[in-house]
């Protein structure tokens, strides 16, 4: 396959390889069966997959994580939850004004209400971690969907082409890829740029 252009991002100059949404699908296949067990907000959105875990970063910080991770970088990329053909909560939804959910008493109004509610229920189950994927899919322009338990998806989607960066996956265990406007990476180091040296006790 060939190359599509190049970027130099955290000091390391890549060769990228033209978007391929099955490559893309065997790097993301170990979180199938996982648990979407996290999700926070850092220049973008991380959503974590399977047993939250105490690591020690590069700096020798305890850290809790998951070993398979998806960031969906911002202002390159947004998501979006959905569940029986509606919104549930997405980027947008996740900027500092606009985190209607945060609230703790419902909205007067019957309709936000009944969002705030579906808001919260989804929160509520990654907090709880009884959400499994089931499937994930991914397309020619680096788009994922990923199926959910109880009738939820995650579609993640890049959405420009002057942002370079779109979206990171990290297995602690296995490859990751790296999706940019003109291509995508596929990172063989395990450690990649997660930053996660060892599990707590394996140094």
């Amino acid at each position: 396959m060939t190359g599509c252009g190049r970027t130099k991002r955290l000091g390391m100059d890549r060769e990228l390889q033209p978007i391929d949404p099955r490559l893309i699908e065997s790097v993301l296949s170990p979180i199938v069966g996982q648990h979407l067990t996290c999700m926070f907000p850092a220049f973008g959105e991380y959503f974590e997959f399977g047993e939250q875990r105490s690591f020690l970063d590069r700096r020798g910080k305890e850290v809790v994580r998951s070993s398979l991770r998806l960031k969906a970088v911002s202002p390159g990329c947004d998501w979006v939850v959905g569940r029986h053909g509606a919104i549930v909560v997405g980027s947008f939804d996740y900027r500092p004004s606009r985190r209607f959910f945060d609230r703790k008493t419902p909205p007067r109004d019957a309709e936000r209400r009944s969002v705030w509610r579906a808001a919260r229920l989804f929160l509520e189950n990654v907090e709880d971690g009884s959400l499994r994927v089931c499937k994930v899919r991914a397309n020619h322009v680096g788009a994922l969907t990923i199926e959910l338990t109880d009738g939820y998806a995650l579609v993640v989607c890049p959405t420009s082409a002057v942002e370079l960066d779109t979206w990171y996956f990290w297995n602690d265990n296995g490859p990751g890829v790296s999706l940019y406007a003109s291509g995508m990476y596929v990172n063989n180091d395990h450690k990649g740029e997660s930053g996660i040296v060892c599990r707590k006790g394996e140094a």
